[in-house]
């Protein structure tokens, strides 16, 4: 079974090369290769045959031409990206950067060495589709909320925690942090599981109400002792480390990470594995993948209400690699990515640091389907400086060093 993407990298030849070593068999599109480049430019190959013939070829984010092309450039740091077409959903790519100074001739050879990235036409194409999709559901919630309202005031909590799940990500009309806050808090005084992990969780991090360590492992527990999986993942996490006034116990932690992937935390199923003693770990691979393939069966199921952001993750990366059973659907992947996408996005835009620092690491690295982008990985990073994320400073300033 694939557990996940293989990335492919390959070494070129660098340096200076002689108009010899820079011939191929394939007619160059560009200038002729013969040609000197004068002092203050550099001269460049890129050389494409096979399936990465016809590549479009850009520099430093400039689209150039299809590849084999010759091509003179101004010296400094160099950004090589080509791109084809691999089917309806995926483009291959390829990447490099490299320094050249004054007067240098260099041939590249691309072969493709990234992950496929989504096409922007299939990217347009889904979201178009989320937008309709969505915008009904957000009317069928916001009609829901009048019976959830009254259920809440006669003292249900799963209605108080579904109320504040709506607020939290804006599911059924704009974000509203204070509400959902407020509607967590009473359905965790109402013993609801769901709405106890959310309130630890903004306890924890002392997010929209003061922090409290204390109330919050008290929540935890209380979330756990009812089943909900991310309490049960939380409290096998704080039993790991003996963390937060818990005693450390790794067999107690192994049994939360079972419970917790049991009712659906695929992570806690790799949990598992890792408390294993390193006598007990092959055989307990088995276990692992058992474990795993039944809570990504669980995070399937959540994710097709739309309203469960790991849920919908989860199920992007499954359907994108195919694994646990599961073939591979580009288009579910593609939709679960954009949806999840959508939601982060109306989060961070009322203001959660945590969202924007989320979303800045996302355009950084390229996770949930997106294509890597500087530009958007610092804006988004700045944003969360600017709300007061502590981390965010930090990744702004490698971004800009690199």
């Amino acid at each position: 079974m694939n557990r996940r993407y293989l990335l492919i990298a390959l070494l070129f030849a660098h340096g200076l090369v002689s108009s010899a070593e820079t011939a191929s068999p394939a007619k160059a599109k560009g200038a002729n290769s013969s040609k000197q480049a004068p002092a203050e430019l550099s001269a460049i190959r890129v050389f494409c045959e096979g399936k990465s013939m016809d590549a479009q070829v850009s520099v430093n984010g400039v689209l150039k031409g299809e590849c084999p092309i010759d091509m003179e450039v101004k010296t400094g740091l160099i950004q090589i990206r080509a791109t084809k077409k691999r089917d309806e959903y995926y483009d291959q790519i390829f990447e490099q950067s490299f320094t050249l100074g004054a007067g240098v001739a260099k041939r590249i050879e691309v072969v493709f060495n990234k992950s496929p990235q989504f096409r922007a036409e299939a990217i347009t194409r889904v979201d178009k589709a989320v937008e309709t999709s969505e915008s009904a559901m957000e009317t069928k919630r916001r009609n829901e909320m009048p019976s959830l309202e009254n259920a809440a005031a006669a003292g249900d909590g799963a209605a108080m925690a579904r109320l504040g799940m709506f607020w939290k990500q804006g599911l059924a009309g704009p974000v509203d942090m204070k509400k959902s806050v407020d509607w967590y808090r009473k359905g965790a005084d109402a013993g609801n599981a769901e709405a106890m992990y959310e309130y630890a969780s903004l306890l924890e991090r002392g997010s929209q109400v003061s922090k409290n360590m204390a109330l919050a492992v008290e929540l935890y527990q209380k979330s756990a002792a009812l089943g909900e999986y991310r309490a049960l993942q939380k409290m096998g996490m704080f039993m790991e480390k003996g963390s937060n006034g818990i005693q450390k116990n790794t067999r107690m932690a192994t049994t939360y990470y079972i419970k917790a992937a049991e009712a659906g935390s695929k992570l806690s199923a790799l949990m598992y594995w890792r408390t294993l003693p390193e006598a007990e770990k092959d055989a307990g691979l088995a276990t692992e993948d058992k474990l795993s393939e039944a809570a990504t069966g669980i995070q399937l199921r959540r994710a097709e209400a739309g309203e469960d952001f790991e849920a919908l993750t989860d199920a992007a990366s499954t359907y994108a690699f195919g694994v646990y059973g599961n073939a591979k659907n580009p288009e579910r992947a593609l939709t679960y990515y954009r949806m999840a996408l959508r939601q982060q996005k109306k989060i961070a835009a009322a203001g959660d640091a945590v969202a924007n620092y989320q979303l800045g690491y996302w355009y950084e690295v390229g996770a949930i389907g997106l294509t890597p982008d500087t530009k958007d990985a610092a804006r988004y990073y700045k944003q969360a400086q600017q709300l007061g994320y502590p981390e965010a400073t930090d990744a702004l300033n490698k971004l800009q060093s690199n």
